[in-house]
């Protein structure tokens, strides 16, 4: 389990460096600087990332003696808007 919490970490913070670095970009250039190239390649990034880790969820909630211990799947969707919107605040 750790391991899957280490990689969703991993993930988050890859993300979060991401827009972080494209926000820095968006505010050094200039207000009509429209290069999403990078920031488009983290969230596909990020997508194909979290595919796997919900893949490991998944085996490990098949492995845990109580739904209780299940770890819930990510809802990728929001992890995007809640790195955007933590960054604009």
């Amino acid at each position: 389990m750790s391991e899957i919490r280490d990689d969703l970490q991993q993930a988050r913070d890859s993300l979060e460096r991401a827009w972080e670095w494209h926000q820095m970009e968006i505010a050094r250039n200039s207000p009509d600087y429209s290069d999403q190239g990078g920031w488009l390649s983290a969230v596909e990034r990020f997508k194909v990332q979290a595919v796997k880790i919900d893949d490991q969820i998944r085996s490990y909630n098949l492995e845990v003696p109580s739904p209780s211990f299940q770890i819930p799947l990510m809802e990728i969707d929001q992890e995007i808007k809640r790195v955007v919107n933590n960054g604009d605040s």
